[in-house]
């Protein structure tokens, strides 16, 4: 539920276009409360990710490196 209504409240409330919020979510911002964990200092790389996609992205448990799929499109 809590994943729901969080893809429900970036879409609507902060205008974040359907592509862009699966990408969150792929990427493991899947409700409100996974923003706590993030200062500043990782606010700002996520939004400038945002706004210009691109490059590569650290693998998680073991995988190997991955391309950034932010899009704007």
């Amino acid at each position: 539920m809590a994943a729901a209504e969080f893809a429900l409240f970036i879409t609507t409330n902060l205008g974040i276009i359907t592509p862009l919020r699966n990408s969150l979510i792929a990427q493991g911002l899947v409700q409100c409360d996974d923003l706590l964990d993030y200062d500043d200092n990782k606010i700002e790389p996520l939004c400038k990710r945002m706004i210009q996609p691109g490059g590569i992205m650290p693998g998680r448990g073991g995988q190997p490196p991955r391309a950034n799929i932010l899009s704007r499109n």
